[in-house]
């Protein structure tokens, strides 16, 4: 059996994005899952009724009502809300050594507001968080057997 991998070892499938026809291996793909569950979070987030009140009156009636993000806070939200799937997306789309840098940095940024808002919003990026960091150290470790 011919190969052409550079690994005797390995078959020819384990070898670069030149021998696979520059598929996206798991790896890629795990990025892409992390962007999708952070760009989902902040769906939920701005549509979902994350506010409750409820109101006594003298009477004793109560009334509860709810209210999103977005009619509590307005259009300021959308910042938070975006910073986890911009983070994600270059997780999702760094290719290369600088790339590797760039997504590690980024897994960086996003564990420090995950855990930041995990009293807030943060509990629901934790799925992306995950995912994003499996993402790196299997790319990390990928990058360090190629050496």
């Amino acid at each position: 059996m011919t190969s052409t991998s550079p690994h005797p070892q390995f078959p020819a499938s384990s070898a670069g994005p030149a021998a696979r026809g520059h598929r996206l291996g798991w790896l890629g793909v795990a990025g892409v899952v992390a962007f999708g569950l952070a760009a989902l979070a902040s769906i939920v987030l701005l549509f979902l009724p994350v506010y409750s009140t409820v109101r006594t009156t003298a009477k004793g009636v109560q009334t509860q009502d709810t209210a999103t993000l977005w009619a509590v806070n307005g259009p300021g939200i959308l910042i938070p809300l975006a910073l986890p799937v911009l983070l994600t997306a270059a997780i999702a789309l760094a290719r290369g050594r600088a790339g590797l840098l760039v997504a590690a940095l980024c897994t960086i940024v996003l564990v420090g507001y995950t855990v930041l808002a995990l009293a807030s919003i943060g509990v629901f990026y934790i799925p992306a968080l995950v995912v994003a960091v499996v993402a790196v150290l299997g790319r990390t470790v990928r990058a360090g057997s190629r050496r």
